[in-house]
């Protein structure tokens, strides 16, 4: 643990202060004050200070009590505020994803929580003044013109007259099986890495060479979905990295997804706005590959497969995803 060390007492905090088993209260803040909250290292290495008072406080408070609960909520919101105006809106993303998979393998619990899912959703509303509109034909194509030099940042939105459920059951089913080759010709192969929780996953994929002097490209990545109160549908992805997925230099070019993002907004009965956002690193090259990604293609293709969808079920029978008829719709991307 290094920078990550902030994420990862959030969320051991955030697990700890959520648990209402009073019996393990004490072994759980035991561990967190030593693991994190004495080791001078620690601290030193995350940037991290307690106020003097709070560490006081915290020093004489009765182990496992309702008193030392309170102090580290109190801790908790001062390392929320901290990681906040540390760190860029990427930086939380990632930090508090690698909290979440820690928090898995460790401790048993996953969930990202809520603001991180907030934040996404801002950050995908076309109308925000970091997007400029560059295509406007059958879907929106919306490019960041302020995004760091080295990365590429683009949004795609279109209006699909199905209803919520099917829109987010299409979605689930191509993050969770091979079709999401269906419209994506350069994709070859996409396997799940590690379940995490009931609706986030890590997945590996592999894409067919961009040009035929560059290497294939891998990608591993983590997606977690949550549905919002208003009953939107927000999924979050960003590169991770993972033992069963090392880097091989020799076959692949790992993709870099600084994060993004899939938005299923109910507007009407039957109607949606799907919206997907990316957020890569990319060089001169890569980012010639990007705009052709960016082109719209990808939105239009998970349009036409939701309606189709929709019309099978009107008509009562299976819906099949026709291959050929999209490949020969939208050509190599």
């Amino acid at each position: 643990m290094q920078s990550s060390d902030l994420f990862f007492l959030q969320a051991d905090l955030r697990n700890y202060l959520e648990d209402e088993d009073e019996s393990e209260w004490r072994e759980k803040a035991d561990r967190i004050i030593t693991t994190y909250l004495t080791d001078e290292i620690v601290k030193k290495r995350a940037k991290f200070a307690i106020a003097p008072e709070i560490e006081e406080k915290l020093n004489s408070a009765v182990r496992g009590s309702i008193e030392q609960r309170k102090i580290l909520q109190e801790i908790l919101t001062a390392i929320t505020t901290q990681i906040q105006k540390k760190y860029n809106f990427a930086g939380i993303v990632r930090g508090t994803i690698d909290a979440t998979i820690y928090q898995k393998r460790y401790v048993g619990q996953a969930e990202l929580p809520l603001y991180i899912h907030e934040r996404v959703r801002n950050e995908m509303d076309f109308t925000h003044s970091r997007w400029k509109l560059k295509y406007d034909n059958a879907c929106q194509v919306y490019l960041d013109m302020k995004a760091q030099s080295g990365t590429f940042a683009f949004l795609q939105t279109v209006v699909v007259n199905v209803p919520m459920n099917l829109a987010v059951d299409i979605a689930q089913f191509r993050h969770a099986s091979q079709q999401d080759k269906v419209g994506l010709n350069h994709l070859v192969s996409r396997e799940v890495l590690e379940d995490i929780g009931p609706m986030s996953a890590i997945n590996r994929s592999t894409f067919k060479k961009p040009f035929f002097f560059m290497k294939k490209i891998d990608m591993v990545a983590f997606h977690g979905a949550r549905f919002m109160e208003d009953g939107t549908y927000v999924d979050i992805s960003t590169s991770v990295e993972h033992p069963k997925a090392p880097l091989s230099e020799r076959k692949y070019r790992r993709a870099d997804v600084i994060w993004g993002g899939l938005m299923i907004t109910p507007l009407a009965d039957s109607q949606i706005r799907l919206t997907f956002c990316s957020v890569m690193k990319a060089g001169k090259l890569l980012k010639v590959v990007m705009e052709s990604v960016a082109s719209g293609k990808h939105a239009l293709i998970v349009k036409e497969q939701m309606e189709d969808a929709y019309k099978a079920s009107l008509e009562k029978r299976n819906w099949i995803v026709d291959v050929a008829k999209h490949h020969e719709n939208i050509g190599n991307l």
